[in-house]
């Protein structure tokens, strides 16, 4: 009876909800990214722990039976209204690439990831006014960044023991975001755009385990 509810509370729920956004896309690192192969995508990475062709959890790699090479491919499409109309967006990414083989008579299991780990990609367009010589001046700014972060990783596990594999992964972290702001004054054509443009590095190296 329980399941029943849940189901039919499951089927009921609306089914068009919100866009959601994060702060963390702009002030921080960037959107996280999916390290997930197809399948685990496909079930929104609810078992991507436990996948052996996704770079989250190394002690998954102790399913891998050959050797095996895997990518994913992934398309965004989007549709966005504003005041200053609509527009149709759409991109292709590959987050998730992989190669596993298994040595030492199959008791242990290699593999080297390459996956998206933030994206930093955006765009914000903002109007306001500003004072400037007692003057109010109408002004644009548009504020983009295009870039990410990836993770390269390399996790052996192993799978000698019994119904039980154990994994560890090192990661290297790398990758840059080009930013760019632009502010125009639109109603006084007397004053000169402004252009910024930076360039954002980062790197790291992290460890991760699994059973």
């Amino acid at each position: 009876m329980r399941r029943l509810l849940v189901l039919l509370v499951a089927l009921a729920w609306p089914s068009g909800l919100a866009a959601q956004a994060s702060i963390f896309g702009i002030r921080g690192p960037g959107l996280p990214g999916r390290p997930y192969s197809a399948r685990a995508v496909s079930t929104s990475g609810s078992f991507a722990l436990f996948d052996p062709e996704s770079s989250l959890g190394p002690g998954s790699l102790g399913y891998v039976g050959v050797a095996a090479g895997t990518f994913t491919m992934v398309g965004d499409y989007r549709s966005v209204t504003t005041n200053a109309g609509s527009d149709k967006l759409s991109s292709t990414r590959f987050p998730q690439t992989m190669v596993t083989t298994p040595f030492l008579n199959g008791k242990f299991v290699a593999g080297l990831s390459a996956s998206l780990y933030t994206n930093r990609d955006y765009a914000i367009v903002i109007v306001d006014t500003t004072t400037i010589f007692d003057q109010q001046v109408v002004q644009l700014d548009s504020i983009g960044s295009r870039g990410s972060l990836s993770d390269f990783r390399f996790a052996v596990a192993y799978r000698g023991l019994r119904q039980t594999t154990v994994g560890g992964g090192v990661h290297f972290i790398s990758g840059a975001a080009r930013q760019t702001i632009v502010r125009r004054f639109i109603s006084d054509s007397g004053f000169a755009s402004v252009v910024q443009r930076a360039e954002v590095a980062g790197s790291g190296i992290g460890l991760s385990i699994g059973a």
